[in-house]
């Protein structure tokens, strides 16, 4: 913009590289702007100085005109971000009445395939995708999924596994309960709509073990 729009503040340029460092006034606010530009290679660098006699340092955040990257760890609530690249931390309710929430990411549609988060790794020997854990509570859920309101069918949960190059085995959901009194591997519940399917399989159904029958009245519909 004009150079009116940066009345207070510093200015710094070597030939066509420019940083600026101003105080605003935006919507009568008055905010203070750092920024960079011209050369697309600039960028802005957080500098952590270890030594300053050898001059040994670190970039735990670069800026750029493409986003952040950097060797650091970023932590939101946190001062201690040990756990991982992004670590975000919340204690309680973030919002009054509402349900605790660390993270929060909202995708609204547009393309053919909308995703709210799109998480990918490769290599290793064992790899999750997504590991989620729940702990300590009255009854924990890893993982919920809820689908609302589908013009056509609705899935809360939609697995699809692919191995076209290698001859390993293909689970679209495998179900594993240990460690506890009573088990179930994987659990169907549909007891309201005028039709209802605990469990449909279509192809064909191999298992080990045995049927079991529940006698209890309580499960049970004429």
């Amino acid at each position: 913009g004009p150079s009116g729009d940066f009345p207070y503040g510093l200015r710094l340029q070597k030939n066509l590289s420019l940083g600026v460092f101003n105080l605003v006034n935006e919507g009568g606010a008055e905010n203070l702007v750092i920024g960079f530009g011209e050369n697309p290679d600039n960028a802005i660098r957080f500098r952590y100085i270890s030594d300053q006699l050898t001059n040994t340092f670190d970039d735990p955040l670069t800026i750029t005109g493409n986003g952040f990257n950097g060797t650091g760890r970023v932590g939101v609530g946190t001062t201690n971000p040990n756990k991982a690249r992004l670590d975000v931390f919340a204690s309680g309710t973030t919002t009054p009445g509402a349900q605790g929430i660390a993270l929060y990411v909202q995708k609204d549609g547009g393309a053919l395939f909308d995703y709210g988060a799109l998480i990918e790794r490769s290599g290793g020997t064992i790899g999750y995708g997504t590991y989620s854990r729940s702990s300590n509570a009255a009854n924990n859920f890893a993982l919920v999924g809820e689908s609302r309101d589908a013009t056509g069918a609705g899935y809360g949960l939609y697995a699809v596994a692919f191995n076209q190059n290698t001859s390993g085995a293909g689970y679209g959901v495998f179900g594993n309960a240990a460690q506890s009194t009573t088990q179930y591997g994987v659990f169907g519940n549909a007891p309201s709509a005028p039709t209802s399917y605990a469990g449909y399989f279509n192809g064909r159904l191999v298992y080990t073990g045995s049927f079991g029958m529940v006698s209890d009245r309580r499960l049970k519909k004429n």
